[in-house]
């Protein structure tokens, strides 16, 4: 049991720590870029022609290897119901794939740089650029899954109820910034196809909204792994009926 609490409370911590560094754009208010907290994309930050590329790299490593050892201390203290497992393990693949992208940084930054912007539209960015395209899509993937199955899981065991609505109000939040970053991308997108490099001031906005409150949720869920009674399974039904 001793062993059980403790795995818990590193998974706990890590989750946490994760979360706040996957958060992490906030960094840019401290070392200087050349790019607009309103109008860029967060990735952009790595960028191998952005000054101090390797301290955003640095901090999506950290923030994936965090989350790797969080999820893996979670699925071994709790429980083994389906939505659990696909939980954790979604989450460590989550973990993995920031560290991926992280290793996988954009050669340029298109939305400040209308030579790289150019070099996109003719194809010629190489395979750095679909990588850091596959990995991104990776993220968004196995975060999904792992708020999915996360959220079904809160809700029917003995989660306290105010976290639990917390922890929804603010993956509501996620969908509905997702769904800005989504629009205001493929606004930004088709202007470049257009030839224009045209500032999209939503852009930048909606998607450190959505990362910011991926990093709130994560550390609701820390907090939740943290407050689970001790011996507590936290045994859920596979059914979401």
């Amino acid at each position: 049991m001793t062993g059980q609490l403790f795995a818990r409370k590193v998974g706990a911590i890590a989750i946490a720590a994760g979360g706040i560094l996957y958060a992490s754009w906030f960094v840019q208010w401290v070392v200087p870029t050349n790019l607009s907290a309103m109008s860029s994309y967060i990735s952009e930050l790595s960028a191998s022609n952005q000054p101090h590329h390797l301290v955003f790299r640095a901090t999506d490593l950290a923030a994936g290897m965090l989350l790797i050892v969080g999820s893996t201390a979670a699925l071994l203290s709790t429980i083994r119901s389906r939505w659990a497992v696909t939980g954790w393990v979604s989450l460590l693949l989550f973990g993995a794939s920031t560290i991926a992208d992280s290793q996988s940084p954009l050669p340029c930054a298109a939305t400040a740089d209308p030579h790289c912007d150019h070099l996109s539209d003719l194809g010629q960015l190489g395979w750095a650029d679909s990588l850091h395209t596959f990995t991104s899509a990776g993220e968004d993937l196995f975060f999904g899954l792992t708020m999915l199955s996360l959220m079904i899981v809160a809700w029917r065991i003995g989660v306290p109820i105010g976290l639990r609505r917390a922890a929804t109000a603010i993956a509501i939040g996620i969908v509905l910034a997702w769904a800005w970053t989504l629009g205001a991308a493929a606004e930004f997108e088709l202007h470049l196809i257009n030839g224009e490099l045209r500032i999209n001031d939503q852009l930048g906005v909606a998607q450190r909204t959505e990362v910011s409150l991926i990093g709130v949720w994560l550390v609701l869920v820390a907090i939740g792994l943290l407050r689970s009674r001790p011996g507590q399974r936290l045994t859920v039904p596979d059914s979401i009926n």
